[in-house]
């Protein structure tokens, strides 16, 4: 069988925002972002909002230049062919 996708254009617009917990170097990091996707394809005005994106999130000094990033995600998106994605994840990182 051969499956036909459409394809549109979609704007990504991302605000986010670090809050050391505390003064010095070594303290945690809250981090929380805002992902808003906007269609601009052929047809925008049937669903101009496609997907939202939010973000809640703590990084972990581990020392030596490593954190421990633990993370939330929740995601919103509109199915073109009607109906709804609505996800929720969970993300334990090592970062350096």
């Amino acid at each position: 069988p051969t499956t036909v996708y459409a394809s549109s254009t979609r704007l990504r617009y991302r605000l986010g925002y670090d809050f050391r917990l505390g003064s010095a170097r070594e303290r945690p990091i809250l981090r929380l972002s805002d992902e808003l996707h906007v269609m601009a394809g052929d047809r925008p005005l049937d669903r101009p909002f496609d997907q939202i994106r939010l973000q809640a999130g703590i990084d972990w000094p581990l020392g030596r230049g490593l954190a421990l990033e633990t993370a939330y995600l929740w995601w919103y998106q509109r199915r073109t062919a009607g109906g709804v994605v609505d996800r929720d994840y969970l993300r334990v990182s090592v970062v350096s």
